[in-house]
């Protein structure tokens, strides 16, 4: 068995250090962006993990958000 938890937080930095180890690559999107993948419709064809993830109900709940700093 496993346990998932799913967090929100706010960063103090827009600098990203990826450890090549545990990530290939890690980047910034903005909420405009998300909306593109949630559609299908970013340019560079990113998309957001299905429903049965935690990730995607993370995801969502960001960018319904009317928090003024997400």
């Amino acid at each position: 068995m496993s346990l998932m938890i799913g967090c929100h937080a706010q960063a103090t930095s827009t600098e990203i250090t990826v450890d090549r180890e545990e990530l290939e690559d890690a980047r910034w999107f903005t909420r405009d962006e998300v909306v593109q993948m949630f559609r299908d419709e970013h340019p560079e064809q990113i998309s957001i993990p299905p429903p049965i993830a935690i990730a995607h109900h993370i995801i969502r709940a960001w960018v319904e958000s009317d928090d003024v700093f997400a």
